[in-house]
């Protein structure tokens, strides 16, 4: 098999084979095949000449870093963020820009995709088509706008899944119809489709990536490498067509998955026409206009004589003082003794050397000073890099999809996932020994019950059992090896919203943000047949997500945890960390230690309930976190992403 990767753009009207927002890589000196696959698009129009610097820019970092694939797309696509949005910082309002990058890297018949901004990813499969944007998600804050950014990230196996990468604007100019419609066209002529769609369009980029049978790939129609090897006056030549009735203008390249191709990183030059000569004599130039052609002449010779020495200079003793300028920052970062001073001189140095990478980007001091700061900086800021982490089931190939995990919980040796999109709970044993059960499911009836799709799950460790409360305010109980049981929960239809459950010593606490509220219910033989009671009197909780009980309660909000103490907030959470959650979606935590899943943020954060900040686990598999529960004994700490359960050991 082999990787086809068609392309066409749409440059101001002029259809072309490679546009300027579209670039194209391989990573030199990995064991393994590695192509990098860059499209940038403008958020407006006056962007859109910063689109080929900021592909090329990524482009150019990635292939130059040293680290994983995620980690690698991440350190170049913030990277490339921190010079635009240095550049913004340094403009007027009117003259900002920010644009949307996806990335796609091959490798080993698995391509791993980022997204940051606007941009539109379709995935083809044989399940059918999923539309892949960051709308309404932490990653759809483009490079140069304000804050870091968080790209997205989604892997897809080649031979299963194709993939098409499009310029947003396509599809709001042709219409989402019109794109449906090609995205069910044989792959050999989806691209010939798609173009015929937009081919009205003034500005668009597309990329089709898909697997093929080696035979089947199609020969390159060879282009000149200039205007001198093409006819005076012809129109350049067209590209293969695609087996369609109407002509298309894209062109084909198929890379070999087993074994290294480099002419990709190679880009021809389309042919540039001549204007067509005209007969008759030329009327003789003033001589006045000769002479300022002699002068002008005089003063190039002079440039080129004079200015590269005085340039070249001057970089270097620009690289020098920035050089210089990153060393005092480093110094005065290790004398502070204030952990935000130390954060700041840390976070001035690297921009610095980034300044410095800019006048010259080969010099080894700059590499290995960041290195020094880095890790200076990763001190500072409590980062621990998970290296020794277990995936403990991963959901492709194992359970029937579609599937959203929404929340884990943990108990009696099993996981437990719920999933929103088959309203179901799965219950899996983090030993592997045992396959994945469906526990309860929407539709079915327990004990006389019909169960709808969970809204929240809880473990009550006293009675060894899983809660399970779905969108009717039905609530059931779910043991190891045992049909759900219906139980009674009094007057469930009066709350106002169900926003997350908890347990502790057998009580039932329920999350109502729209009344502000955490409910208390006192079990009973029948379920909590009690009156609930009220517990923080009112409190401001819109966007409230997770709740643990143990005595105090802690609410997950938007932007941190909340600890009260009966119906008093207490002290502020998560002291002295160096930036904000972003998008929580998970809490877990015992006597001493609080830990969050940040899921824009792509890391574990932990801290001590007296409202210190305590570090953050770090791992390239934390992308699309969903959720995180904690062994009974504290001893692992299980992530729910969307792909799968990871599992590590949470140490200092």
């Amino acid at each position: 098999m082999a990787i086809r990767v068609g392309r066409f753009a749409i440059v101001e009207g002029d259809v072309r084979e490679h546009g300027p927002w579209l670039i194209e890589q391989t990573r030199d000196g990995d064991p393994r095949v590695v192509q990098l696959i860059v499209l940038v698009e403008p958020v407006d129009e006056r962007s859109a000449s910063f689109c080929e610097d900021v592909a090329g820019a990524v482009a150019d970092l990635f292939v130059s870093e040293e680290l994983s694939l995620t980690g690698g797309l991440v350190r170049a696509m913030r990277r490339a963020h921190l010079n635009l949005a240095e550049w913004n910082r340094r403009s007027l309002r009117e003259h900002r820009v920010a644009v949307g990058v996806t990335c796609v890297v091959l490798r080993d018949g698995e391509a791993t995709i980022a997204q940051a901004g606007p941009g539109l990813v379709y995935l083809v499969g044989p399940d059918g088509t999923r539309r892949v944007t960051t709308a309404g998600e932490p990653a759809a804050s483009p490079l140069g706008s304000d804050g870091e950014i968080t790209p997205q990230f989604i892997a897809a196996r080649t031979d299963e899944t194709s993939i098409l990468l499009l310029s947003s604007f396509a599809e709001t100019e042709a219409g989402p119809s019109a794109i449906g419609r090609v995205l069910g066209s044989h792959r050999d002529r989806l691209l010939g489709d798609l173009f015929l769609q937009v081919r009205n369009v003034q500005d668009v980029h597309a990329v089709f990536i898909a697997d093929v049978p080696t035979e089947a790939a199609p020969a390159a129609t060879a282009i000149p490498e200039s205007v001198e090897d093409a006819p005076v006056d012809a129109e350049p030549p067209p590209p293969e067509p695609i087996p369609y009735p109407e002509e298309s203008p894209v062109r084909v390249t198929v890379v070999p998955t087993a074994e290294r191709e480099t002419s990709l990183s190679q880009r021809r030059r389309l042919p540039s026409l001549r204007r067509e000569r005209v007969a008759g004599e030329s009327p003789p130039l003033p001589w006045k206009w000769l002479g300022a052609g002699v002068l002008a002449l005089i003063a190039v010779v002079a440039a080129i004589i004079f200015v590269p020495p005085l340039l070249e200079e001057d970089a270097s003793t620009r690289l020098e003082a920035r050089l210089a300028e990153a060393g005092e920052l480093l110094t005065g970062a290790g004398e502070a003794s204030d952990i935000a001073e130390q954060r700041e001189l840390l976070n001035g140095a690297l921009r610095q050397l980034e300044e410095a990478r800019s006048v010259d980007a080969t010099d080894p001091r700059i590499v290995e000073l960041q290195g020094v700061i880095q890790r200076r900086l990763d001190d500072v800021n409590g980062v621990i890099e998970v290296v020794e982490i277990e995936t403990v089931v991963r959901f492709e190939g194992v359970i029937t999809h579609p599937l959203t995990p929404d929340a884990l919980a943990v108990g009696s040796r099993r996981l437990w996932v719920m999933d929103s999109a088959l309203g179901r709970v799965l219950a899996t044993d983090p030993a592997g020994i045992f396959a994945v059960e469906e526990a309860l499911r929407a539709g079915q009836r327990y004990g006389g019950v019909a169960a709808a799709t969970p809204v929240a799950i809880a473990w009550d460790a006293m009675a060894e059992r899983l809660l399970v409360l779905d969108e009717e305010r039905s609530l059931f109980a779910v043991a190891l090896g045992e049909e759900p049981v219906a139980l009674r929960l009094r007057d469930a239809d009066e709350l106002a919203s169900i926003d997350a459950l908890a347990v502790h010593a057998g009580s039932l606490y329920v999350l109502d943000t729209e009344d502000g509220e955490v409910w208390r219910y006192l079990p009973t033989g029948s379920g909590f047949d009690s009156e609930r009671s009220a517990l923080l009197g009112t409190a401001s909780l819109d966007g409230s997500s997770g709740l643990y009980v143990d005595g105090d309660i802690l609410v997950l909000g938007t932007e941190g945890v909340r600890r009260f103490e009966g119906s008093r907030e207490g002290v502020e959470q998560l002291q002295g960390i160096d930036r904000v959650l972003n998008a929580p979606v998970g809490l877990a935590a015992n006597a001493d230690t609080i830990y969050i899943a940040d899921r824009g943020g792509r890391r574990v954060v932990v801290g001590h309930p007296g409202g210190a900040f305590l570090r953050q686990y770090t791992n390239p598999a934390f992308t699309d976190l969903r959720g995180i529960a904690l062994s009974s004994d504290g001893t692992l700490l299980y992530v729910l992403t969307g792909f799968g359960i990871l599992s590590f050991e949470p140490t200092e």
